[in-house]
């Protein structure tokens, strides 16, 4: 039934006991430790016993579901297996394309807890929306410092699972999950390592990702997309009013260089110049225009950044990458599947730069 890895008896064991109508797992445990094949085993228990089935994966460096840096969602049907290697070719093809995601921005998710803990929140509530049978959510290896159990204890409490797997020693988890001991409608579980799991190295991990983005930007193609189409969130620009012409002059003049674009907040500015301002002419504007802040940038800040588009309901509707931004046309030249442009609304914008796509 499962031709691409072993399972053991304590997975069934636990799979007999778990997998039942109307139950939520969270699955736990260090790098390289198996919580992803065991999700998928119960995925694939669970589908054959006729349930319909709600996936989300939070593990934003290692994702199983859409492209490194996002929190994926996918619905899994019940399955008759005609033979095994239809079932495996399905579930494969089902892990190129999420039902729905939320770009997170970042491979670490230390580096940004809260969008990790809106996301799985958003992604998980998806799932329940679906009228799923049984729900498996995954989790990355970030584990064994003060942040990771912290962001652990927080997904569990936003997701109020029924059972918590957790992969690995009891002893290293009771700091994180043994609280859970005292509430009724919780119960843990604890298995060991599968004995056969794989040690990935580093250069193995981002081999991994740059396969995962290559996969998703397959399809990708180089266009357009105007500043007076969309706003920007997790950015200080396109909020604001676009400077016109005039006024680039004036404050060209001001900074004793040519300022390419400005766009104007509440007391205060974005410009974009190729040449470093001093900080006492970045004060002599906010002194000539009353200006409380002046954020200051190079024309290329925005290139091979990854961008979440999202369209006019609020979903996240794909990725970019920005290659490119011409600030005489006011648009951005952006790389990302075919007709998103056309329905993207707002940008979520990030720290994280990729160059290995063209």
């Amino acid at each position: 039934m499962y031709p691409s890895y072993k399972i053991n008896a304590d997975w069934s064991r636990l799979a007999k006991q778990i997998v039942k109508s109307n139950q939520t797992v969270i699955v736990i445990g260090t790098t390289d430790s198996g919580k992803s094949t065991f999700c998928r085993f119960l995925i694939d228990f669970a589908c054959t016993a006729g349930m319909k089935v709600g996936f989300v994966d939070t593990d934003v460096g290692q994702s199983q579901i859409g492209p490194p840096t996002t929190i994926g969602m996918q619905i899994y049907q019940p399955i008759e297996i005609e033979s095994e290697q239809n079932f495996l070719e399905q579930y494969q093809q089902s892990l190129d394309i999420s039902d729905s995601l939320y770009f997170v921005g970042d491979t670490s998710p230390h580096r940004s807890l809260l969008y990790v803990l809106s996301g799985t929140r958003l992604m998980v509530e998806a799932v329940y929306k679906q009228k799923t049978d049984f729900n498996v959510i995954d989790t990355s290896g970030y584990l064994h410092v003060s942040l990771g159990w912290q962001l652990k204890q927080q997904k569990i409490e936003i997701i109020q699972p029924q059972h918590i797997v957790c992969i690995g020693r009891k002893a290293e988890f009771e700091h994180i999950v043994g609280y859970n001991d005292n509430f009724n409608n919780i119960n843990i579980h604890y298995l060991l390592p599968h004995k056969d799991r794989r040690i990935k190295s580093r250069i193995e991990r981002t081999e991994y990702r740059n396969e995962k983005f290559k996969s998703y930007f397959k399809d990708a193609s180089h266009q357009q997309l105007a500043f007076n189409q969309i706003r920007g969130v997790r950015t200080l620009f396109f909020n604001g009013r676009m400077a016109i012409q005039r006024e680039l002059q004036i404050l060209t003049d001001l900074a004793e260089t040519e300022i390419e674009y400005a766009e104007w907040g509440h007391r205060n500015l974005k410009i974009v110049t190729p040449t470093i301002i001093s900080e006492i002419t970045s004060k002599k504007i906010k002194d000539h225009l009353s200006l409380l802040h002046i954020n200051i940038q190079k024309p290329d800040f925005l290139d091979n950044i990854l961008v979440g588009m999202l369209n006019e309901d609020g979903k996240t509707i794909g990725l970019g990458k920005i290659v490119s931004t011409d600030f005489q046309s006011n648009v951005l030249n952006i790389l990302c599947k075919t007709g998103l442009p056309e329905n993207t609304k707002v940008l979520q914008f990030s720290n994280y730069r990729y160059s290995e796509i063209d």
